[in-house]
């Protein structure tokens, strides 16, 4: 394991010294026995405090994995059932859409039940009030259903709002307060809550955003992403060490939280997802799929300022644990990494994100400098490197919302000599152009797009609004 662990540690150390992360915390574990728990980089860029396996991160939608497990700790005690109608259990929920009255708890659980999702946290108006929960879901009376429940999958943090005020109310304890009693407190989990008020300040990270001005790297956040409204979909606090505890009991299926078979039940595939072999199924709050042959059951998360991962190969006695203080890093090609490591494979290094090192020569270095580069990484088939379509597409909005429509849309162009036949991309591309009020090019990508995949609705209706313009 020693080997294991410097290697580990080597690969984080260089991966944090050429990117822009400010913070990192990683947890792992190997047959079934804790091996790692480690801090890289700082809490704060400004006052440069390092992070440690004791620095609290926020752990976005990780915190779903938890009310999941509450409520089988609920339906295990007779208190509910997974199909109970949500309506029994919370008479006050109401939406404009009838077909609501047909929503169960297990449709909300594995994203089956039609709910849209969550358009805007607030973060920067939280409610610290006992109240904030249920106020959230009562003013869900005006919202209409995607789709008749059961009939279709989408993510839905409001479905997991919904199901915190389920606990609360059949367990009569605050939502935050029944996660404590029942689920961290008897997994040692002694730095971790979903309250504010209970965080260790001294231990506390700081978030970050991505500075696109003058230098592309983290910047401070103004915002903590936090919320009572929000709780059970988000706002978990938490650090390696204590994930890591939390991990072992899963994978242990430990009795003091459930009985087996109602564990087996959180990791049963109820959907479809679109989103690749790790996490090609939906479970109840896990994403269940496969890496490299093995099982997989995982959650990520991602809020303002913060990004973070658990990863579970239960079948092999493994598990992840990542955090950091910035939401605009992939932390996927890190927990790729780190498994391969376990697995005994080579491994050099982490690979850079070819999205991230583009968009950072955009706006660091111009566009002539920008095309020139990614011509010689080209011709080195970009040695080094990860390419993710979805990245690219992803930091290349990025660039857009900071205003730097002629980055973003360099970068997207980029991005189409390396997908030719992406739909998306060339939507993407077509954005950009009628961003720039260049409507006959945004019209031929448009129409591109359509070409490349009939059914891409947003081409569709981008090409029929610039056509009257």
């Amino acid at each position: 394991m020693s080997q294991i662990t410097g290697e580990l540690t080597r690969l984080l150390e260089d991966f944090v010294s050429r990117k822009p992360v400010p913070g990192l915390a990683v947890g792992v574990i190997a047959d079934k026995k804790v091996i790692f728990t480690k801090g890289f980089g700082v809490k704060n860029t400004e006052t440069k405090d390092p992070v440690t396996e004791h620095s609290l991160f926020h752990m976005a939608s990780v915190s779903k994995t938890f009310v999941a497990l509450g409520m089988m700790q609920l339906v295990q005690d007779g208190k509910l059932g997974l199909e109970d109608y949500v309506k029994d259990h919370l008479p006050y929920f109401t939406m404009k859409d009838p077909r609501y009255l047909k929503i169960t708890i297990r449709q909300l659980l594995s994203h089956v039940s039609g709910m849209p999702d969550e358009e805007s946290f607030d973060w920067a108006n939280p409610e610290y009030d006992d109240e904030a929960l249920e106020r959230y879901v009562k003013g869900l009376y005006n919202k209409e259903l995607l789709w008749d429940p059961g009939s279709g999958s989408a993510y839905s943090n409001i479905a997991y709002e919904i199901l915190g005020d389920v606990i609360q109310k059949v367990s009569a304890t605050p939502f935050e307060t029944y996660m404590k009693r029942e689920i961290l407190e008897k997994v040692n989990m002694t730095k971790s809550s979903f309250l504010k008020t209970e965080f260790d300040p001294e231990l506390l990270t700081t978030p970050h955003v991505l500075n696109t001005d003058g230098y592309y790297g983290p910047r401070v956040s103004k915002i903590y992403p936090y919320h009572r409204a929000h709780g059970p979909s988000s706002t978990l606090c938490s650090n390696v060490v204590d994930m890591c505890s939390y991990a072992q009991a899963v994978l242990n299926n430990d009795s003091g939280l459930l009985k087996h078979d109602s564990f087996a039940r959180l990791f049963e595939p109820h959907s479809g997802t679109p989103w690749g072999k790790e996490t090609s199924e939906n479970g109840l709050a896990w994403f269940l799929g496969e890496y490299k042959g093995r099982r997989v059951a995982s959650h990520g998360g991602l809020d303002t300022g913060y990004r973070s991962n658990l990863v579970l190969l239960p079948d092999d006695g493994i598990a992840v644990v990542l955090m950091t203080n910035a939401d605009y890093i992939g932390t996927k090609v890190i927990w790729n990494t780190i498994l391969d490591v376990i697995f005994g494979e080579p491994v050099q290094r982490i690979k850079n994100s070819l999205a991230r090192h583009l968009a950072g020569l955009f706006v660091q270095s111009g566009q002539k400098e920008a095309f020139e580069k990614y011509g010689q990484m080209k011709e080195n088939k970009f040695d080094g490197f990860l390419l993710i379509e979805g990245e690219l597409n992803y930091a290349a909005y990025e660039l857009f919302e900071a205003g730097k429509v002629d980055e973003a849309l360099g970068l997207l162009l980029l991005s189409i000599d390396l997908y030719p036949e992406s739909s998306n991309l060339h939507d993407s591309v077509g954005e950009m152009y009628e961003a720039k009020g260049s409507n006959n090019a945004a019209a031929g990508y448009f129409s591109k797009a359509i070409a490349l995949d009939p059914d891409n609705k947003d081409a569709i209706a981008n090409l029929e609004r610039v056509k009257k313009q």
